[in-house]
């Protein structure tokens, strides 16, 4: 925030040096006085021999043009040789800066400006500002004071700082050889003017509109020694369920348990397939005596395909307990049957092809 933004010029007070003003009558030095009271705490002048005294036109004035610029009274500042300096310390009861004054100057050399015509200047007075800390802020260099007759020219200096109060001002006038006198007239002094409430408007406005840029990181400070250990804190709050853990390994196989009740039987399976035929039993025990048969040639004749036709017969009645899983096994059971049959059997043909017989019936009954 900057001091001309929360403050404004008030009033303007022109010190003329006139005894209505509170300084002596011409010819009376004032320095280590404070005159105006309000406005100006001090006239301090250094130098050989240096002094400040009001003058009026029928004194000390050297002819100085124009006569005067306010009232009948000005200041004069001198010394006898070298540098001249007055420091001009201000009130600090108001809160004023230095606006403006009339200079003219009586001495060796020459401080008037290039376009002034009267050659190079080789004198100077330089004008230097302090703030209410006493830092310097500002130093103005002026050039005029003369006249083409070389007699002394009030020129008005106007101050470059404004608007920022100040604790003093110090004038120094330099001329290149000799002693050096300079006159003062219409010296201003405007007052600042502070609105509490504009103020802080303009701060907080200016708040609200801070924008920082992060700077780059600085570098890594040293470790600092370690702090005394401080007491332990309150217990934390509990936290959250942790996630299930992985399952532990099995335990150790229990003992077995008691047996249970005997359940109901469970239905009958499906019968399992034939199983292959057994081993041939031990012959058993020889039956009675069967009764006398006829005589051989004399008994009853069988025909060769009624021999085949019940070996066949017989054949399938008793496969149906043992199925054959081939044409070969069927004929094979039929032959066991005929071989049976025939031992007892008187075949009426003299030439019977029984094992063509019964290929021919079985291969109808499995072909049809």
């Amino acid at each position: 925030l900057q001091f001309d933004e929360i403050a404004h010029d008030g009033s303007a007070r022109t010190i003329s040096f006139e005894e209505s003003g509170g300084f002596p009558a011409a010819g009376t030095k004032f320095e280590g006085q404070g005159l105006p009271a309000d406005l100006v705490s001090n006239w301090e002048v250094s130098g050989e021999n240096p002094y400040i005294r009001v003058c009026d036109s029928n004194g000390c004035t050297n002819d100085v043009q124009a006569e005067n610029v306010d009232g009948s009274q000005m200041a004069q500042v001198s010394t006898d040789s070298g540098v001249t300096t007055l420091e001009i310390t201000l009130a600090t009861a108001k809160q004023q800066y230095l606006n403006s004054f009339y200079w003219a100057y009586r001495g060796s050399g020459n401080p008037a400006c290039p376009e002034d015509g009267l050659g190079a200047t080789n004198a100077t007075l330089e004008v230097t500002y302090y703030d209410l800390s006493g830092d310097a802020i500002w130093a103005d260099t002026f050039c005029g004071g003369l006249y083409d007759a070389w007699k002394p020219l009030f020129t008005l200096a106007q101050s470059s700082v404004t608007g920022i109060p100040m604790s003093k001002v110090v004038m120094v006038m330099t001329p290149p050889t000799g002693g050096s006198a300079f006159y003062l007239e219409s010296v201003e002094l405007v007052e600042i003017v502070f609105n509490a409430e504009d103020a802080i408007a303009d701060l907080q406005s200016q708040i609200d509109s801070i924008s920082l840029t992060p700077g780059p990181q600085g570098p890594q400070g040293k470790a600092g020694s370690d702090g005394v250990a401080g007491s332990d804190g309150a217990a934390g709050a509990d936290g959250a369920t942790g996630a299930d853990g992985a399952a532990g390994a099995d335990g150790a196989t229990g003992p077995a348990g008691a047996d249970g009740a005997t359940g109901p039987a469970g239905a009958d399976g499906v019968a399992g397939a034939a199983g292959a035929d057994g081993a041939a039993g031990a012959d058993g025990a020889q039956g009675p005596q069967g009764k006398q048969g006829a005589a051989g040639n004399a008994a009853d004749c069988v025909a060769c395909a009624d021999v085949a036709a019940g070996a066949v017969d017989l054949a399938c009645l008793v496969m149906g307990e043992n199925i054959p899983t081939s044409f070969a096994d069927a004929q094979a059971a039929a032959q066991v049957i005929v071989n049976t049959l025939l031992i007892s059997t008187n075949i009426c043909e003299d030439t019977c092809e029984i094992g063509s017989e019964i290929d021919a019936l079985i291969n109808g009954k499995m072909n049809p």
